[in-house]
């Protein structure tokens, strides 16, 4: 898999696509990037861990959407408390609410 960070995130693996447009901020602090792959390493574990076979989606896209989402929301969540001065461990501290935020879409 592939993931392309962006104002639209890309997920691409074995030529399947997932874009995610989640709401994250102009602000982009160092470390970021840090989030985003430890969100993609939980999720990768999860997905590959939760025994589903028979997914129209490849596996590896909605754990690379989950994680863009998190890092997305998390980003969001800060800017709109803490502005320009935000920094990454404030993203850090936003993290838990942006996990609920995603996984309460597939409750829906």
């Amino acid at each position: 898999s592939i993931v392309c960070k962006g104002q639209v995130d890309t997920i691409c693996t074995s030529g399947h696509i997932l874009k995610c447009s989640a709401e994250g901020s102009s602000r982009r602090v160092g470390g970021q990037g840090d989030i985003l792959s430890g969100s993609l390493g939980l999720f990768a574990h999860w997905a590959k861990s939760s025994g589903i076979t028979n997914s129209d989606i490849p596996l590896q896209s909605v754990a690379g959407y989950a994680a863009c989402a998190v890092t997305k929301i998390a980003n969001n969540l800060t800017f709109s408390e803490k502005g320009r001065s935000m920094i990454t461990s404030d993203i850090i501290d936003k993290l838990h609410a942006a996990f609920e935020k995603v996984t309460s879409l597939t409750d829906e």
